[in-house]
């Protein structure tokens, strides 16, 4: 009958459970099994939560105000981030986080901070440094010279443009002079000459 017992597929499963939580419980870590129970305050922790709940971000200054502090308030400053960090463990387990748009917002101004932290540190180069940094690039900035053109036609009949008595030679380059001497826009030339059609 014991044998029976121990050649079922049902009890190698419950031995081999029982023998890995043996292993997980004694050699496993509380960070590797994700243990939500224990709150470590070290001193990190402190100066961090004293940092945000003054609005001061400067390490040694917070970390003067903690030193300063006398065993009583240092107690009150301990269970004050206890307290804190129990309840906003609690939140996360019950789901407080999820679909809240106050906590979306802070998320989104937090973001923003550190953005403008990092523009903040970036420091814009000065007049010299940008037409240094143009004379070695030139190449990246040169445009291709290019050729346009417009036509400003003259209707020649029997080799003479009518109306000028001359050529279309002449009368071409007596329009362009024309038009070099009063500037007129490339877009306006073609309206010089006669109607194409």
């Amino acid at each position: 009958m014991m044998t029976k017992f121990f050649r079922d597929p049902l009890i190698h499963f419950l031995i081999g459970g029982a023998l890995l939580f043996v292993v997980l419980d004694a050699f496993g870590s509380a960070d590797e099994l994700g243990d939500s129970r224990t709150i470590v305050v070290d001193e990190a922790s402190l100066l961090n939560f004293v940092q945000y709940r003054t609005r001061n971000f400067d390490e040694p200054t917070a970390r003067q105000r903690v030193d300063g502090l006398s065993d009583k308030e240092l107690d009150a400053l301990v269970a004050d981030y206890v307290r804190e960090e129990a309840l906003h463990r609690e939140a996360i387990a019950l789901g407080l986080d999820r679909d809240d748009y106050i906590i979306k917002r802070r998320l989104v101004q937090k973001v923003e901070y550190i953005a403008r932290g990092i523009a903040d540190s970036v420091t814009s180069p000065g007049p010299t440094a940008i037409a240094a940094y143009y004379d070695n690039n030139k190449q990246d900035y040169a445009l291709e010279p290019s050729l346009t053109f417009t036509h400003v036609f003259f209707p020649v009949v029997a080799g003479v443009v009518a109306g000028a008595g001359s050529n279309a030679e002449d009368a071409a380059q007596l329009k362009l002079q024309e038009l070099n001497d009063n500037k007129v826009p490339f877009s306006q030339a073609p309206q010089h000459g006669a109607l194409f059609a």
